[in-house]
């Protein structure tokens, strides 16, 4: 007998891979107790205990995010942070920091770091915090990306010109009829 009605199929999804770049196993163990209270994996961690040993894991692929701990033996602070994130672009990274790290930590997120924390900040929770506020941020770039895109093909398809400036009077954007019109490039 054949069967007409909807079918249902599960999506199997593969955990997201957190690499903790720290020499800290107190830090390993709360990494360890955060990836199971997240609530929005599956999650699957490393712990690696030197940058050395950390940059051809990431060279490797498959890492979703990076926690990395800016006091690192071998290379602390803003240079640590720079090679991972040239080993890893387009990888979340979020670091850790003792109490006067705080300032090359905020200089990490004008580089690109995703988040920090300081010593005494690091425990379960706030690593659970700090992973589920990656996925909620990841899951609004991804919005925001369809978003553009679809107004990028709504805009393109306008038989008007379009343009697009910024506050300072800057071209942001043209559209074909806009490009044929002024002959100005994109």
């Amino acid at each position: 007998m054949l069967y007409n009605g909807p079918v249902f199929t599960l999506a199997i999804t593969s955990p997201r891979k957190l690499l903790l770049i720290d020499d800290s196993p107190v830090h390993a163990r709360v990494f360890r107790e955060a990836l199971i209270d997240a609530s929005d994996g599956p999650f699957e961690g490393e712990w690696i205990t030197t940058l050395a040993d950390g940059l051809p894991r990431l060279e490797k692929k498959g890492i979703w995010a990076v926690f990395l701990n800016l006091r690192i033996a071998g290379c602390e602070g803003l240079s640590a942070f720079d090679q991972v994130l040239e080993a890893a672009p387009g990888v979340s990274i979020l670091v850790l920091g003792g109490p006067r790290d705080e300032a090359r930590a905020i200089e990490t997120l004008k580089r690109g770091a995703k988040d920090y924390l300081i010593e005494g900040h690091i425990d379960r929770y706030s690593l659970s915090r700090a992973i589920r506020n990656m996925v909620e941020r990841e899951m609004a770039e991804d919005a925001l990306f369809t978003e553009k895109a679809r107004a990028r093909v709504t805009l393109d398809s306008i038989g008007d010109a379009v343009i697009s400036t910024n506050i300072s009077a800057n071209v942001t954007y043209l559209n074909p009829v806009a490009e044929k019109m002024t002959s100005w490039s994109k």
